[in-house]
Formats: C-alpha cells, sequence, structure tokens
C-alpha cells in the first residue's frame, strides 16, 4: 500500500495499475476482478496473480505502468502482471506513479436582517447576498515508497 487514503488513491493498493483498470465492480464489490482467486479483489491485491512476484515488480519496461506490458498467449495480448511467471523488472521498481486529485470548495456569504446606522438614518436589508465562491485545487503527490 502507498499509504494514500483510497477516497483520493488512484492505485488502491498500490501496485502501479490504477484501479479503475483492475476490474473493479462499483455496484458489488464481491463481483470485483480476482485473477488469483484467494479471495481478494485485484484492486486490493499486490500479486494480482498469485505468482510470488508484487504486480510493481511486474512492470518490465520500468515505466510506473505495468498494464501496459503485455504478453502473447495464445492469440491475446494479455497484461504481463496477470500472467503467472518467474520474470520481473530488474532493477527493481523502487516509485509509485505519481497520483493526482482535485478538491472543489464552494462558499456562499449572504447576511439575514442587515442594519446599517449613521447618525440620522437606519438603512436595514432583510437579506444581502454578497455571492458564491468557488475555489478549486489540483494536488499531485508521488507516496513515498517504503519496500
Amino acid at each position: 500500500m502507498d499509504g494514500l487514503p483510497d477516497y483520493i488513491d488512484e492505485d488502491d493498493d498500490g501496485d502501479n495499475v490504477l484501479t479503475i483498470n483492475e476490474g473493479i465492480n462499483l455496484t458489488d464489490l464481491s463481483l470485483s476482478q480476482d485473477t488469483d482467486g484467494d479471495g481478494t479483489p485485484d484492486y486490493l491485491d499486490n500479486d494480482d496473480d498469485d505468482d510470488g512476484i508484487p504486480t510493481i515488480q511486474e512492470d518490465l519496461n520500468r515505466d510506473l505502468s505495468p498494464a501496459n506490458d503485455r504478453l502473447l498467449v495464445g492469440t491475446d495480448l494479455q497484461p504481463y502482471y496477470l500472467i503467472n511467471s518467474t520474470e520481473m523488472a530488474s532493477p527493481a521498481i523502487d516509485t509509485f506513479r505519481p497520483h493526482e486529485y482535485s478538491s472543489t470548495a464552494n462558499l456562499d456569504i449572504s447576511i439575514e436582517d442587515l442594519t446599517a446606522t449613521s447618525d440620522s438614518r437606519e438603512i436595514i436589508i432583510a437579506f444581502y447576498e454578497f455571492g458564491t465562491f468557488v475555489r478549486t485545487v489540483t494536488t499531485t503527490i508521488t507516496p513515498n515508497f517504503v519496500p
């Protein structure tokens, strides 16, 4: 795991394969892909094919995306990290891919029963709306790798 809370994490199990690409079923998590049948869905399993090599280390081209390393099996190109094999990246991968998330804050400012007084006048405003202020922040973070 990479230490990021899952609600902002694009890669819940820290294997450098995005959660959205690991067969997650958001309506019924029990139907999510579990390649090795070990009871842990791929999006939470750091060794998706149970070959003893962590998925992050099956990134043979070392570009921090094991999902684009493919091997021809029969007539199909299969993601290498889902094929039970002993080949792994060399040297070992020691970096997580950068994660990016955005958050938006909306602030509505209004005042009820506003009274402004001067020496001879009083102005009463039942409701005054200053407006809505919106701020969007995009954050990119690369978690520290802990072997």
